[in-house]
């Protein structure tokens, strides 16, 4: 397991009869998407189950023969008469995890994970890449920012860093704070006291003392006699003497204290992270890598983000940018006011001095907290590197679609949670007594599951298939539950019913045979009520691209969400048109307004029986 190769042979196109191995290391490896492979994989022991892993799918190897050092494992594509063989990333674009499956002779499920693998699209495939990014840079900054944020894990960072979306919350945040509390701070400023030694002229408010004395001792030529007792500092056999000059302490107080070092050091901390930030959001320069390939008529799918990477990023640049201007006036204030000679960055101690100013003290608890979240890693990609596949940009694509034909429709927004753990992100609506919530990949764990909580709705699922075999199905591992790219939750008093719709970059075929009869069984099937034998569940659609927007319904029109006599559950596939300009007059439009009409009619007659 340690040393696993797949090997690749092209068997079509300009690079036929290449050969390509990859592993766990293999840097820069890529493959056309119209590009017939040939895959064979060799291991060490015999397994009667060897599965390749795609995006989805798993592809058990269609025959395997003995060698001298184990068994070879092959995936010959289905050669048609018409088109020639079958491509397995046809319509795919961006990066492919590859993972390979198999069972051991002690029958453990072993998973291997392979280097990523980018596949560079045809020109007809970059043209949907283009109008999905171009539909986003105009539509969905703010949402698609939301969802980025939700699925930056699987963009690379690790827990303790923070996305570019959360940090700049952070630094608005912080310089709302600071604007609020840096006047008056200025106007009592926590000082030290410094001790300087002056030689003045006496008058009325010298303070004469044994540091005055020891200096006119060492300096007895200024002493003069004078007459005058009020004059006089000395008087010695008689005569009283005085000075023109002498040395006094004076107090002054000092604004270079570590408690001001600190929120200086804090303040130019958020100007060179915004300033970073922005330089991120706002590089679209190629760069040497697999990714900046643009070849023989085929385009990277990282390339085709650049291109709308200041687009979609416009109103985060311009943030940014406000962000800066305001904390450069922040710092110049702050200086023209107190003389600090130098900054502390870092986790600040809590002086005694910084407890007992309220202001001091509320700056450095949000400085605290800045740290406690774990150092600002400037090294993290922007949140658009999350996007690592049409399927992933097509699913956003879908749901900013969606969202802007509630909105069409009438639906009011009242509230957003970004809850991934449980809800994924979720948008709250209003209208006509209904309440209306568009979650984002929301997850039902499995009933017992501890991490189900106070769930209502769960996974119910008893049984599942594994190696053709049915076994029941776990309730506590990491994958007890199901995951609906989109779902439609409606409520009207204390009843609520659910639609699910998955967007899938497939074909009309693949959809409507592969994906709803599964999805059917996963979530219609398979997410029911902790309170109620009734099933939440009203309907399933698996949302695809196509040229024209239509409906499949599994059901006669008749009895479909757009007939007469609509029945339980509603089961369909629609697809949506990708270059799509008139939104709000579109058939996808049209579509989502019968859903919500069904649902309505569902809640009243519930709610009459």
């Amino acid at each position: 397991m340690n040393n696993m190769n797949l090997n690749f042979t092209v068997l079509n196109g300009p690079r036929k009869e290449t050969q390509h191995n990859l592993s766990s290391k293999t840097p820069g490896l890529y493959f056309y998407e119209d590009e017939a492979l040939l895959i064979t994989l060799e291991i060490a022991e015999f397994s009667s189950e060897v599965y390749l892993c795609l995006h989805e799918n798993e592809i058990r190897a269609t025959e395997y023969m003995e060698t001298d050092t184990g068994f070879k494992y092959i995936w010959r594509p289905v050669k048609h008469y018409k088109w020639g063989h079958e491509k397995i990333f046809h319509n795919f674009c961006g990066y492919a995890e590859i993972s390979v499956k198999h069972t051991s002779h002690e029958n453990e499920v072993n998973v291997f994970t392979f280097s990523l693998v980018e596949i560079l699209a045809r020109k007809i495939t970059s043209e949907s890449v283009t109008s999905m990014l171009s539909f986003l840079s105009e539509h969905g900054d703010e949402t698609l920012s939301t969802l980025l944020r939700v699925t930056r894990f699987s963009a690379g960072l690790k827990e303790g860093h923070r996305s570019i979306s959360f940090l700049i919350e952070q630094i608005e945040k912080n310089v709302l704070l600071l604007n609020s509390k840096i006047a008056s701070i200025c106007a009592n400023p926590i000082t030290k006291n410094n001790l300087n030694e002056k030689i003045n002229l006496p008058s009325e408010r010298t303070l004469f003392d044994d540091n005055s004395l020891a200096w006119l001792c060492e300096n007895l030529d200024s002493l003069y006699e004078t007459d005058d007792y009020q004059e006089a500092f000395i008087e010695w056999e008689g005569k009283l003497y005085t000075s023109h000059k002498i040395r006094e302490i004076e107090i002054e107080k000092n604004h270079d204290t570590y408690e001001n070092q600190v929120i200086l050091g804090f303040i130019e901390t958020l100007i060179n992270t915004t300033n970073y930030i922005l330089i991120k959001l706002d590089d679209t320069k190629p760069k040497n890598s697999i990714n900046s390939y643009n070849e023989q008529g085929y385009i990277s799918f990282f390339s085709q983000i650049r291109k709308f990477k200041r687009e979609i990023n416009k109103s985060k640049i311009k943030n940014c940018r406000n962000i800066i201007n305001q904390l450069h006036a922040i710092k110049d204030y702050f200086l023209a006011h107190l003389k600090i000679t130098s900054s502390f960055n870092g986790m600040p101690n809590f002086t005694y001095k910084a407890k007992e100013k309220n202001d001091y003290f509320l700056i450095f608890k949000n400085i605290a907290n800045w740290y406690r979240f774990g150092a600002a890693d400037l090294g993290i990609p922007d949140e658009l590197s999350s996007i690592q596949n049409i399927p992933k940009l097509f699913e956003y694509y879908c749901f900013i679609r969606l969202k802007l034909s509630l909105e069409n429709l009438g639906f009011i927004p009242e509230d957003i949670n970004t809850d991934k753990k449980e809800n994924g992100v979720s948008y709250y609506y209003k209208l006509q007594g209904y309440c209306l919530a568009l979650r984002y990949e929301p997850v039902f764990w499995a009933d017992n599951n501890k991490r189900s909580g106070k769930q209502e709705f769960v996974n119910i699922e008893a049984w599942t298939v594994d190696k053709r075999n049915i076994k029941e199905r776990s309730k506590n591992s990491s994958n007890s539950k199901r995951c609906p790219d989109f779902v439609i939750e409606l409520t009207k008093g204390s009843e609520n019913k659910m639609y699910y719709l998955d967007a899938k970059y497939t074909n009309r075929d693949t959809a409507f045979t592969n994906y709803l009869p599964d999805l059917t069984m996963k979530y219609i099937h398979g997410i029911g009520s902790k309170n109620s034998a009734e099933s939440p569940s009203l309907g399933l659609s698996i949302i695809y691209p196509d040229e024209v927007e239509k409906t499949i319904s599994f059901h006669e029109h008749e009895y479909s969400i757009f007939g007469s006599k609509p029945i339980l559950p509603a089961l369909n596939i629609t697809s949506i048109k990708i270059y799509e300009q008139n939104h709000k007059e579109s058939e996808f439009n049209t579509f989502i307004n019968k859903i919500l009409l069904f649902m309505k009619n569902s809640l009243v007659e519930k709610t009459i029986i």
